[in-house]
């Protein structure tokens, strides 16, 4: 009776800390699943921010031709 017990007693804890050591691994697991998320998405930001980057040379670079348009037709007027 007492062997008996002290086997339940000891599968018991045994299980429980099995039990803990998953649960706390799936968490550290899913929580490196969310930083590979986020890298991802940093990732795709910078090359977004880098096409706007572009985009935005391009929008310099265009009003600089409308203002040297505005002036030469400002000056034939």
């Amino acid at each position: 009776m007492l062997k008996s017990l002290l086997e339940l007693i000891i599968e018991t804890v045994v299980g429980k800390i099995i039990f803990f050591v998953v649960s706390v691994l799936l968490i550290i697991w899913s929580f490196g699943l969310d930083e590979g998320r986020k890298d991802e998405l940093h990732k795709q930001e910078v090359k977004q921010n880098e096409a706007s980057f572009v985009s935005e040379e391009e929008r310099k670079r265009r009003d600089k031709e409308y203002d040297n348009l505005l002036k030469i037709h400002q000056l034939k007027a």
